[in-house]
């Protein structure tokens, strides 16, 4: 009589994906043990890289505290001392503290310290320095546009004046002082003898900044050029 023959077993959905992830498991267990040492070292590198940004993050804090500190002390010690010796200070300050937005806030101040004391040149140096490598801080950008933008108009460079005072106005159209930059635009545009520029300033200080000081003296130079 022939043998009957065992039939054969039907592999289930289930035992199927058992056996994947058997298979999969002794693949992946054979490639950690092939290349452990190279993973031993990413692993090790990302944990220095984490450590190394703790590191930079708690000296970053650090440094703008000291820089916040000693600015603090600087700007009280204004009161007492003349603009160029006052700049020196802040200057130091702004060198030491580079990066920080107290290391910014002092080489702004160098700048319009220098500016007060009539070296233009090494005002428009500072407002320079902070607008290539400072941050575009909300109050600090705008004031270094309209301070180089005065060093230039001291220099009779009234076209790169007003668009520099334009500028300034733009970055932050809701600043107290945005109609003051369009005013100072105007200004540099009569200089030109552009007056129709002039007058455009003068008529968007009145519509933007209605009821305000600076509308009132818009006004009065607009009568002033026969508007």
């Amino acid at each position: 009589m022939a043998k009957k023959l065992k039939p054969v077993k039907r592999i289930t959905k289930k035992e199927l994906k058992e056996d994947k992830f058997v298979t999969t498991f002794f693949k992946a267990q054979k490639y950690l043990q092939d290349n452990q040492a190279t993973i031993l070292k990413i692993v090790g590198g990302v944990l220095l890289l984490a450590v190394i940004t703790v590191f930079w993050i708690s000296s970053k804090s650090r440094a703008e505290d000291q820089a916040s500190y000693e600015l603090g002390i600087a700007e009280l010690k204004m009161q007492q001392s003349t603009p160029i010796v006052a700049a020196e200070e802040l200057s130091k300050i702004a060198e030491k503290y580079r990066g920080t937005s107290s290391g910014d806030h002092a080489l702004v101040l160098t700048a319009q310290l220098k500016l007060q004391a009539g070296q233009v040149d090494e005002a428009l140096k500072a407002y320079e320095d902070y607008l290539k490598h400072g941050s575009k801080n909300k109050y600090l950008y705008p004031a270094a546009l309209d301070g180089k933008a005065a060093c230039l108009e001291s220099k009779s460079k009234f076209e790169e004046a007003a668009q520099l005072y334009l500028k300034a106005a733009a970055s932050e159209k809701n600043l107290f002082a945005a109609p003051q930059y369009h005013l100072d635009a105007a200004r540099c545009y009569k200089a030109l003898d552009q007056n129709d520029k002039a007058v455009a300033q003068y008529k968007l200080v009145i519509s933007e900044y209605p009821k305000t000081a600076f509308a009132e003296d818009a006004q009065k130079k607009l009568k002033e050029l026969g508007e």
